[in-house]
């Protein structure tokens, strides 16, 4: 009796994320779908309006936008269950997609054969990844697991690397050949059986996933336990074992992206997939408020369209980032500012560290506390003194790359460790202080300490 009341909880609260509405008909179901859709109609009329292209082009950019939207819902569903943005969501099917791959056009087997050996592929390695590594942080802060997940990422591209290897092939670009010979023409635009294939594919295995959660027994356990973890474990729901089919269901949908990618735009096998398609799945997540399914779909579509349609019309491809970023940012600006207790929590779950304090007077007074103050002090002043004289010019360089890597390292300090901030573009700040300080330097002749101030301001106004 008591789950039932757990279930009937979480589903009347969770259904609403779904996009499913659980009270009355009328204007506020209207206005909340409204709200829903409000990110992907205007992204798509920035499209129309300013970037338009062939009809054959944009239903090319639709498609690639669906293949987002698996990645973007894969992100949503870990999100929901481990309160951590995956970065690893990618290349998780990047391991099996190459393993498919290989199988189809190294091999000469059967395009579903080397289909069904890679989706059974990405979901064990979706469980292994969650039993070996997301159990071990599980009581850890969020920020630690984010972390992690970076980790893996870099794993997986050292096994995606070896792959290629069981047939001795090299890391190239391939395309995987569509099962059957079918084209469409749309004015000067051919689309292939690849294309239809991810047309039909795509949404059907979203159309899946949000009936999984919506109407099974499973799926509630799975919202419940995301929503209240501890509720749930008292009550006797299995919540690990449920997180582990989350993170084998994720691992499907990224598979499900790459493979049908592979066989429309080919995957550079032994690299990570490009950044630029994680960054449009996790601005889709974002937008959506990490949960609302139905927003994080439409909004990755109507991303891979305005990214395509910035890229058929852009002179450079350097310009197609800062132009999909302001439209991500003008969207998240818009969005209505709703935080409830459920968002006090997860912001202390990403918590890394107590308040930092000063020693007690007597601990500051011991000799070994002494002696680590000043003895690190006297290291780093010796060190500076010597490395010039005894190291090559080249060793210098490396030494250097080290030293400025370490002032980064305290900057995350500052801001992740005492501010309790996070911030992913740390290093454009960098960058722009080091563009400042060098233009400065080569083009204006100012001397190198007057650079280095220029480049410290120039990073602070940033």
């Amino acid at each position: 009796g008591v789950r039932s009341v757990l279930a009937f909880e979480t589903r009347a609260k969770l259904r609403t994320d779904m996009g499913v509405s659980t009270g009355g008909r009328g204007a506020a179901q209207l206005q909340r779908a409204a709200w829903q859709m409000f990110p992907a109609i205007g992204l798509v009329a920035v499209q129309l309006l300013f970037f338009g292209m062939p009809a054959g082009a944009w239903v090319r950019g639709v498609i690639l936008g669906l293949l987002t939207a698996l990645l973007a819902m894969g992100m949503a569903l870990v999100y929901r269950a481990n309160r951590v943005i995956n970065f690893a969501q990618a290349d998780r099917g990047f391991v099996p997609t190459s393993l498919a791959l290989g199988l189809i056009v190294f091999s000469g087997l059967p395009y579903l054969f080397g289909f069904g050996v890679g989706l059974a592929a990405a979901i064990a390695l979706g469980v292994i990844v969650e039993l070996a590594f997301v159990r071990r942080f599980a009581k850890a802060s969020r920020l630690v697991l984010t972390v992690a997940t970076i980790g893996i990422t870099q794993l997986l591209a050292v096994l995606a690397l070896l792959v290629p290897q069981m047939w001795d092939q090299s890391a190239a670009s391939q395309r995987i050949p569509p099962p059957v010979d079918w084209k469409l023409t749309i004015g000067t635009f051919i689309l292939s059986a690849n294309d239809l294939i991810a047309l039909i594919v795509a949404p059907l295995a979203m159309v899946a996933v949000a009936v999984f959660l919506g109407t099974t027994r499973l799926g509630t356990a799975i919202r419940g336990s995301a929503e209240r973890s501890e509720r749930a474990l008292m009550l006797g729901i299995p919540v690990a074992w449920l997180s582990t089919l989350v993170w084998a269901i994720a691992a499907a949908l990224s598979f499900l992206a790459l493979f049908l990618r592979a066989g429309i735009l080919g995957i550079p096998l032994g690299t990570a997939l490009s950044l630029s398609t994680l960054v449009l799945a996790l601005a889709a997540l974002v937008i959506g408020r990490l949960r609302h399914l139905p927003t994080v779909a439409t909004t990755a579509v109507a991303l891979g369209v305005l990214e395509y349609g910035v890229a058929w019309n852009a002179s450079s491809p350097l310009l197609v980032t800062p132009i999909i970023g302001a439209a991500v940012l003008v969207a998240l600006l818009l969005q209505r500012r709703q935080y409830g207790r459920a968002d006090r929590d997860e912001a202390a779950a990403w918590r890394l560290a107590d308040e930092v304090r000063a020693l007690q007077p007597w601990v500051a007074q011991l000799p070994l506390v002494r002696l680590l103050r000043w003895g690190t002090a006297t290291l780093i002043v010796v060190g500076l003194v010597l490395i010039p004289l005894m190291l090559r010019t080249d060793q210098i360089i490396k030494a250097t790359a080290v030293a400025v890597f370490a002032v980064i390292g305290l900057s995350l300090v500052v801001l992740s460790g005492w501010a309790g901030q996070i911030s992913l573009g740390q290093m454009a700040f960098v960058a722009i202080g080091a563009a400042v300080s060098g233009k400065a330097t080569i083009t204006w002749s100012v001397d190198m300490s007057l650079a280095l101030v220029l480049g410290g301001i120039a990073g602070a106004l940033a």
